[in-house]
C-alpha cells in the first residue's frame, strides 16, 4: 500500500514538472538551425587609361619620355635631296586597363609645298637604329608629309594590355627629284605627333567584354557638349557627325588647340544677336571642314582676344535673318589668319 502511494507520488511529480516546463515554453519562438559567411574587404577601384610616348636615342639603348622631355622629335634645318631621318619611338601602356592607340601628325599651319617633297615612311616593331642606308628597304611608304598631316591612322595603329609597349618606326625622306625650287623654303610651319589611346574591349564585364566597343579616341566629338567639354579640358579635337550647338562655342583662353572638324560642320542654330558658332579666347586652328552660323550679327568665328586660324575650310555666315560676318576679330584685340578657305555670306567679307 505505501509502495503505491509512491509510485502515484511521483507519477504526478513527474506530470507537474512536464507542465511546468510546457508553461514556461509559452509565448517563446522555436530555434532553427542558422549559419553564416561573410565576403570582407569588397572594393571597387576604377581603372586608369593611361600612355606614353618614348623615343630611342642614338646610342640604342636609352628611351626618353616625350612627357618628361618634351622636345622636338624631328629637328633638322639642312634638309636637301635624299636626306632621310629616322625616329623609333615607342607607345607604352602605364595605366591598368587595355588600350588601343593610333599616331596622328598635326600641324597649326598651312605647310608650304616642301611637304609635297617629303616621303613618310613607317615600320612596327624596330627596335635598333640602324647604319645601312638601305635601312627603309621593308618599309611602309604611306605618301608624303603634307597628304599625312592630319592622321596616319591607316597604318600606325595598335592594341596593349597593361604594363605591355611596342614600337614604331617612322622616316621622312626628302625626295631626291626636288630640284632648286625648294632651296631655302621653309616647311611653313611646325607639327605634332600625337598618341591617342582610348579603352579595348578585353577587360569582361558579368556579361562579355563588349561594354566598351564604342568607346572613342580621346578628343573625337559628336555632341555639342562634348564639344566644349573637350576644348575645356585643352584637347585637340575631331568632329566624327555633324554638330548643332543652341549656344556659342567657347575654346578658353589660355588653351592652344586644333579643331578638325574631319569634313563635318559645325552649326549654330540660335538666335539673332546672341552670339558665333565659335568664340575663340585662346589659340585655334581650325581645320577641314564648315562653321556656319544661322546667328544674325553673331558670326561663324570670332577671335575675341586669341589668335585664330582656318586652313582649308568653309566659313559660311549666310542667315535667313539678315545676314552674318563669317569672322572677325573683337575691337581688334584678337588675331585672324585664314588659309585656303572658302568664304560665303551675306556680307560677304571678313570683318
Amino acid at each position: 500500500m505505501t509502495k503505491q502511494k509512491s509510485t502515484k507520488k511521483t507519477l504526478l511529480t513527474s506530470v507537474l514538472s512536464l507542465v511546468l516546463c510546457m508553461a514556461m515554453l509559452i509565448g517563446t519562438t522555436f530555434a532553427w538551425f542558422t549559419d553564416s559567411v561573410t565576403s570582407g574587404n569588397n572594393k571597387i577601384v576604377a581603372g586608369n587609361l593611361k600612355v606614353d610616348l618614348q623615343v630611342l636615342e642614338q646610342d640604342n639603348t636609352t628611351w626618353t619620355s616625350i612627357k618628361d622631355e618634351p622636345q622636338p622629335i624631328f629637328n633638322y634645318e639642312y634638309w636637301e635631296p635624299g636626306y632621310t631621318e629616322v625616329k623609333i619611338l615607342k607607345v607604352v601602356n602605364e595605366g591598368t586597363l587595355a588600350l588601343k592607340w593610333k599616331a596622328m601628325l598635326i600641324s597649326e599651319n598651312v605647310l608650304s609645298d616642301l611637304a609635297n617633297v617629303i616621303d613618310v615612311y613607317v615600320k612596327e616593331d624596330v627596335k635598333t637604329y640602324s647604319q645601312d642606308r638601305a635601312v627603309l628597304d621593308g618599309w611602309t611608304k604611306v605618301g608624303t608629309l603634307s597628304n599625312f598631316v592630319g592622321t596616319l591612322e591607316t597604318t600606325t595603329v595598335g592594341q596593349l594590355n597593361k604594363e605591355q609597349s611596342e614600337t614604331l618606326g617612322i622616316a621622312f625622306k626628302m625626295q631626291e627629284s626636288a630640284g632648286n625650287e625648294y632651296q631655302g623654303m621653309d616647311l611653313g610651319g611646325s607639327f605634332d605627333i600625337c598618341i591617342t589611346a582610348t579603352q579595348l574591349t578585353a577587360e569582361e564585364d558579368s556579361f562579355d567584354d563588349q561594354y566598351d566597343k564604342d568607346a572613342k579616341w580621346a578628343g573625337e566629338v559628336a555632341t555639342a557638349e562634348e564639344l566644349q567639354a573637350a576644348l575645356n579640358r585643352g584637347e585637340n579635337v575631331k568632329l566624327i557627325v555633324d554638330i548643332e550647338s543652341n549656344t556659342p562655342i567657347v575654346v578658353p583662353a589660355g588653351v592652344n588647340v586644333v579643331l578638325n572638324l574631319n569634313g563635318y560642320t559645325l552649326k549654330a542654330t540660335h538666335h539673332k544677336n546672341v552670339g558665333a558658332v565659335l568664340k575663340n579666347e585662346g589659340k585655334l586652328t581650325v581645320i577641314e571642314g564648315t562653321i556656319t552660323s544661322s546667328a544674325a550679327n553673331g558670326g561663324a568665328a570670332i577671335a575675341n582676344n586669341g589668335s585664330l586660324t582656318v586652313n582649308d575650310a568653309v566659313l559660311n555666315g549666310a542667315s535667313n535673318e539678315g545676314g552674318s560676318w563669317p569672322a572677325y576679330t573683337v575691337n581688334n584685340t584678337g588675331t585672324m589668319v585664314v588659309n585656303n578657305t572658302t568664304i560665303t555670306s551675306v556680307h560677304g567679307a571678313v570683318a
